[in-house]
């Protein structure tokens, strides 16, 4: 049966609708959370989409100026052991086009401990995971844990730089098709953060989390990794016996996406859903 070209396009904004959620505790991850935020707060970065193809993630890293190394962390560390380069949005989403996050300006960089960004690396490794790495999920991202003295970027929107966050080049694109599914089709507006407003909300477990990405939904799914689920024994000989290539650990590596693979989600993370905007 014919399908018009029309409707095909609904069906695919169907399938994208629905963005899968991920929460940071910041007091594990606190200058990744400064860097997010203070990111989140310039008001500039669309939606970010999962890209499947991790071989897109060094170009990115590149023109966040992250890579080549050595780069301004390793070469001139703003503190003792913050001597990787973190970017946001993540490498692992998709850039100029195709209903990604790029908007005139290149991702924001700070430079984090390599603790901090091997721990949101398996954070994203779960996540990415938890909705089978489907290609072009929409991304939304929360931050939790944070206050005056943690993270102080996520709890003060206003608060003005310190000198140590950094801005890329424009990212490369995602593919060469001009719109998001190469229909000849502009994709529908692309949500994005464009207010001062917060969007702080209240969980089914009585966590406080904060959207950088703009409102969610009452009952929306937020996904909490499982901070241990590199320790879990059916991942434990691979990820100490695997050698990684990776140059970008903060959005995770092949390792931990192999492991994180032969996991459950319960044994990834949980998921918790929003009952109340505070």
């Amino acid at each position: 049966m014919f399908t018009p070209m029309s409707s095909l396009v609904l069906i695919s904004f169907v399938g994208l609708a629905n963005a899968a959620v991920v929460n940071f505790d910041c007091t594990r991850i606190p200058e990744t959370c400064n860097n997010m935020c203070f990111a989140s707060n310039r008001l500039v970065y669309f939606e970010q989409h999962y890209d499947s193809n991790t071989g897109n993630k060094d170009g990115r890293r590149q023109a966040a100026g992250c890579l080549p190394n050595p780069n301004r962390c390793n070469s001139n560390p703003p503190a003792a052991g913050r001597t990787t380069c973190d970017e946001y949005p993540f490498a692992s989403t998709h850039g100029t086009g195709n209903g990604g996050w790029f908007s005139n300006t290149g991702a924001t960089t700070r430079c984090v401990s390599t603790t901090e960004c091997n721990s949101q690396g398996g954070s994203l490794s779960a996540f990415y995971q938890s909705f089978g790495r489907v290609d072009q999920t929409p991304v939304d991202v929360t931050v939790s844990g944070f206050s005056a003295q943690v993270a102080p970027f996520c709890n003060n929107a206003g608060m003005a730089s310190d000198g140590q966050f950094a801005t890329g080049g424009q990212p490369p694109n995602r593919r060469e098709d001009e719109d998001e599914f190469g229909t000849g089709v502009e994709p529908p507006n692309r949500k994005r953060r464009n207010t001062g407003e917060r969007f702080v909300y209240l969980t089914s477990t009585n966590r406080t989390i904060l959207s950088l990405t703009g409102p969610l939904d009452m009952g929306s799914e937020i996904f909490v990794p499982n901070h241990n689920w590199e320790s879990n024994l059916k991942v434990r000989a691979l990820l100490e016996k695997r050698q990684d290539t990776d140059n970008d650990v903060c959005s995770g590596t092949s390792r931990q996406a192999a492991a994180a693979s032969m996991l459950t989600t319960e044994e990834l993370g949980s998921t918790e859903k929003i009952v109340q905007r505070i």
